[in-house]
C-alpha cells in the first residue's frame, strides 16, 4: 500500500449486512485518523461515467481538510488533467476502429481525424484518401499521450490527497464503493477498470462491497457464459473478505426483548 492502491473485495450475499458493515468500518477508520469516503455505485450508474463520479466524490468528501485555498488550486489542476484524459479516450478508440475494420467500413474517417485532433495530438493536414498507415501513426501518438495523461492524473490526485491531510502523510484514505453488484453489468466493469488503471495511488484503500457471485453473473452477461469471471475479478483485488451468513436465531436471542425465548425449539 505504500506505493500502490490496495483494492479489497468485501463479499456478502443479500441480507448479510454489507452496507451496515461498511458504514461502521468507515467510522472505525475515521476514529483511527484515516479518511473514509463512501460511494454508492448504484445511485450513479445511470450517469455512465465512473471516472467523473469517483473523482467528484473524492473531491467533495475531502473538502474542508487542510488549507482551503491550496486545496482549491489543486482541485483545478485535477479538473484540467481530467478533461485532457477524457478527451483522449474516444480518439484512441476511433483510431483503432479504423485500423482493424479498414477505412471502407469506418463510418466517418473525417470525424475520426477530428476526434484525434481535439485530443491535442498535432496532425498534418491529410488528403481525403487518408490511409490506414496514417491512422496507425496517430493512434500510436494518441496512445502515448494518453499514457502521459494517466500519469499526470494519478500525480495530481495524489497531491490533492496530500493537501487534504498535510500533517498525516502516513495515514490512508479508504474509499468504500458499495452496491456494485446492483449496477448495470457494463457500468460495474467500467468502475472496476477505472479504479485499477486510474486510481492506483499510494496509501489509498478501495473496498468494493458486493455480492460477488451476482457480480460474476453480471460479467458473464457481458463477456459470455464461458468467460472465467472469477479469474477476471482476481485481477482487481489484492484481498477478498467474506461476511458469513448471519445466524438470525442468535441475533434475536441477543436482544433483551427475546432473550428468554428459545427460538430453536420445535
Amino acid at each position: 500500500t505504500e506505493e500502490h492502491a490496495f483494492p479489497v473485495n468485501l463479499n456478502g450475499a443479500w441480507g448479510t449486512g454489507k452496507t451496515f458493515f461498511v458504514y461502521n468500518w468507515k467510522l472505525l477508520v475515521e476514529e483511527q485518523g484515516h479518511i473514509g469516503i463512501k460511494i454508492d455505485a448504484w445511485e450513479s450508474d445511470y450517469l455512465d461515467d465512473p471516472l467523473t463520479i469517483i473523482i467528484a466524490e473524492v473531491i467533495d468528501q475531502l473538502k474542508g481538510r487542510g488549507d482551503d485555498e491550496q486545496f482549491h488550486e489543486q482541485e483545478k489542476k485535477v479538473a484540467h488533467v481530467l478533461v485532457q484524459l477524457k478527451s483522449a479516450l474516444p480518439a484512441i478508440a476511433k483510431s483503432l476502429i479504423g485500423i482493424f475494420l479498414g477505412k471502407d467500413t469506418a463510418n466517418d474517417i473525417g470525424s475520426m481525424v477530428e476526434a484525434i485532433t481535439k485530443s491535442g495530438v498535432e496532425l498534418q493536414k491529410y488528403e481525403p484518401d487518408l490511409n490506414l498507415g496514417d491512422l496507425g501513426l496517430e493512434a500510436t501518438r494518441a496512445h502515448i499521450r494518453h499514457k502521459r495523461f494517466i500519469k499526470d492524473f494519478k500525480d495530481e490526485v495524489g497531491k490533492l490527497v496530500d493537501v487534504a491531510q498535510p500533517e498525516e502523510r502516513n495515514k490512508k484514505i479508504f474509499v468504500f464503493i458499495d452496491e456494485l453488484d446492483r449496477c448495470r453489468p457494463t457500468y460495474a466493469i467500467e468502475m472496476l477498470e477505472t479504479v485499477k488503471h486510474l486510481f492506483d495511488i499510494p496509501n489509498v484503500v478501495f473496498v468494493f462491497s458486493t455480492d460477488t457471485k451476482q457480480l460474476q453473473h453480471s460479467i458473464k452477461a457481458v463477456y459470455g457464459q464461458d468467460f472465467d469471471s472469477h479469474e477476471y475479478l482476481s485481477r482487481f483485488f489484492e484481498q477478498r473478505l467474506t461476511l458469513p451468513e448471519p445466524d438470525f436465531f442468535e441475533f434475536l436471542s441477543s436482544e433483551k426483548a427475546f432473550e428468554r425465548i428459545d427460538f430453536r425449539s420445535s
